[in-house]
């Protein structure tokens, strides 16, 4: 038994010692395993260490590593491994990567405590790819992603900062500072690429505000300026250029062609005068000086300058064209036609130019030179309207009256809204005494215009000529207003009334015409009949009486010598009688007239010098004989005057006066002779 016990109880002793023996071994392995791995990571750390700049302490590194490896906590960043452009570099928590729209950048590894990286992953904060590790990065893939978010507040900074977040298993355990680098190379490309010319300006704008010396940017955005009818700011920007630098010709002759859009001849002038100092052979600065001159009024100067420009660049058909015009506005028109001549003798097809030369041709009176070019014109465009237009005036000129309006309708097909037009085809019609067509035409440039004067006064004047009054009235009243020529409108109201027996308005509107200096002798002829028709005879009297100052006439003579007889004034019936006999000496009734006038005076001898006159003139008159007779009688002429009476009475048997004078002479004289 104590045997048995004593084996037994030795057993159990062997049995313990071999458990404490297991586990103090799995202790050792245990040690021995995590102390090879920290030997591993030391070894690893070491190398990834080696020739770099991290500057991380070994000892914190093996620390950090046991705490994540062993502890299952957090890793910690330590670098950021990569190549940018070819070149390796290292990026640590306090670097700053700095990307341009030329730097490629790849991402090779991160230092942390994670060494196999397998939780490990980097994205560019808003970029939208979600790893980036060993993947291209593109420089100007950034730039562009920075600069469509942030147009409107993007100025002139250098660089705008995105993060480059890296995370294990997508918790943040760094966010490196990324500067993507916006140059104006950049905003230059996307000017280049721009799809309308106001964001190609914003960009440009761009451009010029980070590099303030650049000249050729400005210039590019200037030209965008001229392009947008943004004149000013052109002027503004060429002015900079011209500071930074003040000989650029460029510069000079832009800035002249923007002050000729802005309407400053001077400036214009000045500044390409300025460029022609520096550069006395371009064409161009000339061409701008011409403008210029010709802006300013000085055509004589323009030509010379379009002849320099020309004597340089001959072929320049544009500037031999605008040399045409020179000529057109100094008169010289034939000068300009051989000018639009040589043009077409170098572009036959240069259709502005057939234009301008049949247009001065017909301004210069060729009318066949005109018919020809405007005939061209209209089969290369059937819709110029204007075309149609000139053509018909010219057709006008030729007197060819069918084809005249024949073209002036097509013009009106094509543009029913040319009120020159119309009006044109009105007076053809007018010309063609087609006068309800042109009151037609006239009536409808009205509608369309209805203060256009002109055309009321040409369709009032239509009413006029074709005794259409009431509706003459109407117009006239209406424009004469607005005219500016009023004297000539009241006295045709004045006759309108006139003809319709209105004659307080006739006389109204015909003193209106005299206030207003119309000084027509029929103007004062109708005021001194319409005054008749109002029993106002003194005034009637008074406007004759102007009227026989400065235009007698007979029968203005004759009205106021009448007049003075039945007011026995007969001194001036008498200066009146003799006025008429001036002007027309060959008639015996105005002797006649002046022996009456003589005989209620009592002026017998100068009544028979009177109706000799008469007689003179008229020997068969019987009335003058008459008359001559009875003034023998008044002087005791008895042989004389029966002489006289007997001559009437064998010119006119009817004569009931002379044949009882002759009979009482005989019986006058036969009891005179038995006195004797």
């Amino acid at each position: 038994m104590v045997r048995s016990g004593s084996i037994i109880k030795k057993g159990a002793t062997t049995k313990r010692k071999s458990l404490k023996w297991d586990f103090f071994r799995k202790w050792i392995f245990a040690a021995g395993f995590v102390l090879s791995l920290l030997t591993i990571c030391v070894v690893f750390i070491a190398l990834r260490s080696s020739g770099s700049s991290v500057g991380y302490p070994v000892f914190q590194r093996i620390k950090n590593t046991f705490s994540f490896a062993v502890l299952g906590n957090q890793p910690h960043f330590y670098a950021l491994r990569g190549e940018k452009n070819g070149l390796n570099l290292v990026i640590t928590a306090t670097d700053t990567i700095e990307l341009s729209y030329r730097d490629e950048f790849v991402i090779k590894s991160i230092d942390s405590d994670d060494i196999l990286e397998r939780g490990i992953t980097v994205d560019f904060e808003g970029s939208g790819r979600r790893n980036v590790m060993r993947q291209l990065i593109k420089g100007i893939e950034l730039v562009d992603q920075v600069i469509g978010r942030n147009q409107g507040v993007l100025q002139t900074r250098p660089h705008e900062t995105m993060k480059l977040n890296v995370r294990y298993r997508g918790r943040l355990i760094a966010a490196l500072p990324v500067h993507i680098l916006i140059t104006p190379q950049d905003w230059l490309r996307y000017a280049r690429n721009a799809d309308n010319r106001i964001n190609r300006i914003a960009y440009l704008r761009r451009a010029a505000d980070m590099n303030r010396e650049d000249v050729s940017v400005r210039r590019m955005l200037a030209a965008l300026y001229v392009k947008e009818a943004m004149v000013g700011e052109a002027i503004d920007l060429y002015r900079e250029i011209l500071r930074l630098k003040p000989d650029d010709t460029i510069a000079l002759r832009e800035l002249s062609l923007c002050y000729i859009q802005k309407g400053d001849a001077a400036g214009a002038i000045r500044m390409a005068s300025r460029a022609l100092r520096t550069d006395s052979k371009d064409p161009r600065t000339l061409n701008a000086l011409a403008m210029a001159h010709g802006m300013s009024g000085n055509w004589k100067l323009a030509v010379e300058s379009y002849r320099a420009s020309l004597k340089l660049e001959p072929n320049d058909a544009t500037a031999q064209f605008r040399l045409g015009e020179a000529y057109e506005r100094i008169g010289n028109v034939k000068q300009a036609i051989e000018t639009y001549q040589s043009v077409l003798t170098k572009e036959p097809n240069a259709l502005f130019a057939m234009i301008a030369l049949a247009d001065a041709s017909l301004k210069e009176g060729s009318y066949d030179e005109a018919i020809r070019w405007y005939r061209e014109i209209v089969k290369r465009q059937p819709s110029n309207a204007a075309a149609y237009a000139n053509l018909g005036l010219a057709c006008g000129g030729k007197r060819l009256r069918k084809e005249e309006m024949e073209n002036y309708r097509i013009a009106l097909k094509l543009n029913p809204r040319d009120a020159v037009t119309r009006y044109n085809l009105a007076v053809a019609y007018e010309k063609a005494n087609q006068y309800q067509n042109a009151q037609d035409e006239y009536s409808k440039i009205l509608q369309q215009k209805p203060s256009d004067f002109d055309t009321a006064r040409r369709l009032a004047d239509l009413y006029f000529k074709n005794n259409r009054y009431d509706q003459a009235v109407r117009l006239y009243e209406r424009i004469v207003k607005k005219s500016n020529t009023k004297a000539s409108i009241y006295a045709n109201i004045g006759y309108a009334y006139g003809e319709l027996k209105r004659y307080s308005s006739s006389a109204e509107n015909y003193e209106k015409a005299l206030r207003n200096g119309n000084k027509d002798p029929k103007l004062l002829y109708n005021l001194a009949f319409t005054y008749g028709k109002l029993n106002r005879q003194k005034e009637a009297i008074g406007v004759y009486e102007k009227l026989a100052a400065v235009h007698p006439t007979v029968e203005v003579l004759n009205i106021l010598a009448q007049h003075y007889v039945t007011e026995k004034r007969y001194e001036k019936a008498i200066t009146s009688y003799r006025k008429l006999i001036g002007l027309e000496p060959r008639k015996a009734i105005h002797h006649i007239n002046l022996g009456h006038v003589y005989s209620l005076r009592g002026d017998v001898d100068d009544e028979i010098a009177a109706y000799k006159e008469a007689l003179k003139r008229d020997a068969e008159d019987d009335g003058a004989y008459a008359s001559l007779g009875y003034a023998y009688e008044k002087k005791a002429l008895y042989q004389e005057a029966l002489e006289a009476y007997l001559k009437a009475y064998e010119l006119n048997p009817e004569l009931d006066k002379a044949a009882r004078r002759i009979t009482r002479l005989k019986i006058q004289m036969l009891e005179q002779r038995h006195k004797e």
